[in-house]
């Protein structure tokens, strides 16, 4: 059966309760056969077979109006290949988060709901709630170095107060299925909870 991927990308907002205004007001963009310069500005990097459209999300970040980007991640039609999203390649993986949201990141009364995927965030900033999306179930942590056992908090996500706030972890129903995906989420509660947070 053939298809559409366009239409495909076309419908992937709007099927999770997001419009392409809502889209675009946080300068994400849909690009339908997209060249392999673009590609290469996003990713840093060459697809061997390039998909027939993309949503190109940019991650930004800062506070009080100073808006800088860290890296993109582009959702490939069709997911490229096995894989729906692709990071700029060389930059280190940073937490999703809208930059309006860093700016309660003293506000314990502020719940904060621990995600997967950029556009969880975005529906829940649509519905009045703050998210953070992680990058993959074990983006909670630091990188650890060869000879350190003790995991530590992302950098971006020690921005944040944490003592005493509500975290809710919202990951994908498939750690049901998948082992790695609930050991990520064991782990990212044990983080939050280590820091304080009523997760």
């Amino acid at each position: 059966m053939h298809v559409d991927w366009c239409q495909e990308a076309r419908e992937y907002p709007l099927k999770r309760g997001l419009s392409h205004e809502d889209m675009t007001r946080h300068q994400c963009k849909l690009v339908e056969n997209p060249t392999a310069q673009e590609l290469q500005q996003w990713l840093q990097m060459d697809l061997t077979c390039p998909p027939e459209a993309v949503w190109v999300i940019p991650n930004l970040y800062g506070t009080n109006g100073e808006v800088q980007l860290h890296n993109y991640a582009v959702r490939c039609f069709p997911p490229y290949p096995d894989c729906k999203f692709i990071s700029t390649k060389g930059i280190p993986a940073r937490p999703y988060m809208l930059p309006g949201n860093q700016d309660k990141a003293a506000h314990l009364e502020v719940p904060i709901v621990i995600c997967e995927k950029q556009i969880v965030v975005l529906l829940l900033e649509k519905l009045g709630y703050c998210g953070i999306a992680l990058d993959g179930t074990f983006g909670a942590a630091e990188k650890r170095n060869s000879n350190e056992d003790r995991l530590k908090l992302h950098p971006a996500l020690k921005e944040f107060d944490w003592v005493g706030r509500n975290v809710f972890l919202a990951f994908d129903s498939d750690y049901l299925k998948r082992k790695n995906v609930l050991q990520g989420l064991v782990r990212t509660w044990l983080l939050f909870t280590a820091q304080g947070a009523s997760a």
